[in-house]
């Protein structure tokens, strides 16, 4: 059993933020939410390639926000809540860029893909558990103190649930999952992708 297994936030608690739902029709959210996508990898790419300028950090952090408002009074607002907050932390220095880390923002791009074919389905679906869990996890790692990364512990009672530094660095290695390579080639995908759209 990994040391994450031990680390069980009650993922049902109510996120208190605005519950307020876009007005946008289905052919317009799906729209969006390839737009989305496609700077959100764009975001991505830069991240992995290890872009001094935090450029992809700073773009995937504006694509979550967006998430944020456009699944507002759904089930998926809770990953895209949390998810601002990873990157926030990352973005102050709270948060080390590891390859689990990365892994899991990878994850979001996957969300975005299911709501650019789903629509208002993949809205109404519940978010998928473990990589909430996991993006949790990392934040209740990290030193960042920011007003929102506050918020989410406090909700999630994030202090009392996190089982200290060395239990964490050994659920790193458990949890790391794919290697730098594993990584590249996820990076040379989005790129593929990236040309496709561009024709």
């Amino acid at each position: 059993m990994s040391e994450n297994a031990l680390f069980a936030p009650d993922l049902e608690i109510e996120v208190p933020i605005p519950g307020k739902t876009h007005d946008l029709d289905e052919q317009q959210l799906r729209e969006v939410a390839r737009r989305l996508r496609a700077y959100y990898q764009k975001g991505l790419l830069d991240w992995y390639q290890g872009n001094v300028d935090e450029s992809g950090l700073s773009l995937m952090q504006a694509v979550v926000a967006r998430c944020e408002k456009l699944c507002g009074g759904s089930p998926s607002i809770r990953l895209w809540w949390i998810a601002a907050g990873v990157i926030e932390a990352l973005r102050d220095g709270g948060l080390e860029s590891s390859v689990s880390v990365r892994r899991l923002l990878g994850l979001l791009d996957q969300q975005l893909k299911i709501i650019s074919k789903d629509g208002a389905l993949a809205l109404a679906q519940p978010v998928p558990t473990e990589l909430v869990k996991n993006l949790l996890y990392y934040l209740a790692r990290s030193r960042s103190e920011s007003a929102r990364i506050a918020s989410i512990r406090s909700t999630y009672r994030l202090d009392d649930l996190f089982v200290g530094e060395d239990a964490s660095e050994r659920a790193e290695r458990i949890l790391c999952g794919p290697d730098l390579e594993s990584l590249k080639a996820v990076a040379a995908a989005i790129k593929e992708d990236l040309g496709r759209a561009k024709t």
